[in-house]
């Protein structure tokens, strides 16, 4: 349990990096738009555009959730339309999307929304006025469907949870190195504090599992080490993304967020 409250306390850490002005603007938990269902067979055909449509109806990741070989199919193909695009707005959007599908798949979506809900109840003073404990932080983050029916962590849910974070994380490189300091393309349709809120959670796993050892994925390194299964050894120190520079501050910043970390107010 000590690891479990490490890597959780990780993220609070970080997220409280970014002040609470920051915070207040960042933490805008994404809601998607009720459209019609997305079929199966409507994904396979779709053209890249096409796919960043359909992505406003929540039943698009459901089907790929349900279809895991489409789901690398459509990643492989959004991976091949970002190599072949000139065009910002379109490798940006692509590179959301692929972000997304990678998160909302899995429970590491919940984890996002949890994260940013507590956060959230805590700025509106909905929490009491009292400092959380470790225990209320936890319960509070982590997707009901990563705990199983006895108390304990789920192993194949979390492992799902903590590679799609990392893979999305990713994705985020890639976005923040592309839009670099100047932000957003202009016609972009992305909205850049949800995108934020998500790439500093996926930041913050990538760097705790950074270094897996042979034959272990990241989440499967981390369900180790909370396990604490003798044939892993726990990482000797957890350092913290960099919010002050790279891909990472790029993104907070095109959210409007550079200079409440700059002031810390």
């Amino acid at each position: 349990m000590k690891r479990t409250i490490m890597i959780v306390l990780a993220i609070a850490v970080a997220l409280s990096m970014t002040a609470c002005s920051a915070l207040d603007a960042l933490l805008s938990v994404n809601v998607f738009a009720p459209f019609a269902g997305v079929s199966a067979g409507a994904i396979e055909k779709a053209t890249p555009d096409e796919l960043v449509e359909m992505s406003e109806s929540e039943s698009f990741y459901e089907t790929l959730a349900d279809d895991p070989e489409l789901k690398e199919t459509v990643l492989t193909n959004i991976d091949e339309a970002m190599a072949a695009t000139t065009d910002s707005a379109t490798y940006e959007e692509l590179a959301v999307l692929a972000a997304n599908i990678e998160l909302q798949t899995t429970p590491a979506g919940d984890l996002i929304n949890n994260v940013g809900d507590l956060f959230g109840s805590l700025l509106s003073g909905d929490s009491g006025g009292t400092e959380p404990d470790a225990e209320t932080l936890i319960s509070g983050m982590i997707p009901d469907e990563v705990i199983s029916a006895d108390g304990e962590i789920d192993e194949i849910a979390f492992v799902a949870m903590i590679d799609a974070l990392v893979a999305a994380n990713d994705y985020y490189v890639k976005l923040g190195d592309a839009i670099g300091t100047d932000g957003y393309a202009e016609d972009a349709d992305i909205s850049a504090g949800d995108v934020a809120q998500a790439a500093i959670v996926s930041a913050v796993i990538a760097s705790i599992a950074s270094n897996p050892p042979a034959g272990y994925s990241s989440g499967e390194y981390l369900y180790a080490l909370l396990t604490d299964d003798p044939g892993v050894t726990e990482p000797d120190a957890v350092s913290m993304p960099n919010m002050e520079s790279g891909y990472l501050y790029n993104i907070l910043a095109a959210a409007g967020l550079a200079d409440a970390l700059a002031s810390g107010e």
